[in-house]
């Protein structure tokens, strides 16, 4: 499922905007999960992290898509943008928030299905860069890069992120299932470790990037060092 927004102040673009997506998503076998807004205020106020492609349109009646999307890029350095606009000759100042492409007024089928296509290429590409996780209803995106390592305390798992921590409940073992392959290999019992995150190993501990040491258990040292030599030899 592709989450997408639409940012439209114009009701016969919006509707043709989504209508484009909806045969899209005939053609294709896709799914999106649309929302449209109006107000370029509302939907900042609103935004969340699960978002994958945002059409902006630039000629806003409150903050212009410009200006509201290097608003957005303080919030989100990752979801895709692509402006909808009349006004191709402030569209190319899109490489400012980092925009994906941009689309001329009134959008056509071709043109818009080849620059969606590009950007759901580049959004498969990118998808074992993140996790999902669901906290108290809210659905929260986490770089793997920004991971440091997930703890288990009886039911509760906890994820040491940059920027913060992040609690949900569940098992040590379905975050291992979750994040397999990716780099992320036990310690001991309790720790499962992004290896990118470790600084040094020394007898008895992974001391990582954001300072914190964690035990790593005698049964396990041997497997955990191997690890990390397979890990960083590969790359």
């Amino acid at each position: 499922m592709v989450r997408v927004v639409i940012v439209e102040d114009e009701q016969a673009e919006s509707e043709r905007l989504q209508s484009l997506l909806e045969r899209y998503s005939r053609e294709n076998s896709m799914q999106f999960e649309v929302q449209t807004y109006t107000s370029s205020l509302t939907f900042l106020a609103e935004y969340n992290r699960t978002v994958d492609i945002v059409f902006m349109d630039i000629e806003l009646p409150d903050v212009n898509g410009m200006e509201i999307s290097r608003r957005l890029r303080k919030q989100d350095t990752e979801v895709m943008i692509i402006f909808v606009t009349n006004m191709a000759q402030f569209a190319v100042q899109g490489y400012e928030v980092e925009a994906q492409d941009f689309i001329v007024k009134p959008a056509q089928y071709g043109e818009f299905a080849l620059k969606l296509g590009k950007a759901l290429v580049r959004l498969e590409r990118r998808a074992d860069r993140f996790i999902q996780l669901s906290c108290n209803g809210v659905v929260r995106r986490i770089g793997l890069n920004a991971l440091y390592y997930v703890e288990v305390i009886e039911h509760l798992i906890i994820y040491h992120a940059e920027g913060g921590n992040i609690e949900v409940t569940g098992s040590l073992k379905a975050a291992e299932q979750q994040l397999a392959g990716r780099g992320f290999v036990r310690c001991n019992n309790c720790y499962l470790v992004n290896l990118r995150a470790v600084r040094e190993v020394n007898d008895t501990e992974a001391v990582l990037v954001n300072g914190d040491r964690l035990r790593v258990s005698r049964n396990k040292r041997k497997a955990f060092l191997q690890a990390i030599a397979d890990f960083y030899g590969g790359v």
